[in-house]
């Protein structure tokens, strides 16, 4: 696969999973167990001719676990989350980098704002621009509630899914 596909599939990559992650899908899979396409679109309230497609891709992906006619999240999922290993914050940080006021998603416009005093630029202490997210830094820690909320999340996933 050449350079050109190869980013043309991981933007759809990451378009998949921040739209599960801003739906809350996995966490609904987590809190609810295994779910049909109908289930997961009459409850969460989601387009079913789309959702057609967007489930399996997911599933193929190994975002989603499928046993033929059911989904639940996956252990990719999981691992996002910060339910399985490290990585807690790396779903907050994967949807900050989708925010439209996202340094990452203002890119061009931070690279050519001029240096010079006469330009005109953002104010420096404009908390709107995240380049490309506010650092948690070692020895820092996510807020209690939610740690608590991950903890409860976990103990669905391995209720439902662990056997």
């Amino acid at each position: 696969m050449d350079y050109a596909s190869q980013l043309i599939c991981s933007f759809r990559h990451f378009q998949l999973v921040r739209a599960a992650l801003e739906l809350g899908l996995f966490e609904w899979l987590l809190e609810r167990g295994p779910a049909s396409q109908d289930e997961i679109a009459a409850a969460m309230r989601l387009n079913r001719q789309h959702l057609a497609a967007f489930l399996p891709q997911l599933a193929g992906l190994n975002w989603l676990g499928c046993d033929g006619e059911r989904y639940s999240a996956g252990v990719q999922a999981c691992r996002l989350l910060g339910l399985i290993g490290p990585g807690g914050d790396s779903a907050r940080e994967l949807l900050g980098m989708g925010n439209p006021r996202s340094g990452w998603n203002r890119l061009s416009e931070l690279l050519l704002t001029l240096d010079d005093d006469d330009a005109q630029q953002p104010a420096a202490d404009d908390d709107t621009v995240e380049w490309p997210l506010p650092a948690t830094g070692p020895g820092s820690s996510p807020p209690a509630a939610w740690v608590d909320e991950r903890a409860s999340l976990a103990h669905r996933y391995i209720h439902n899914n662990i056997k």
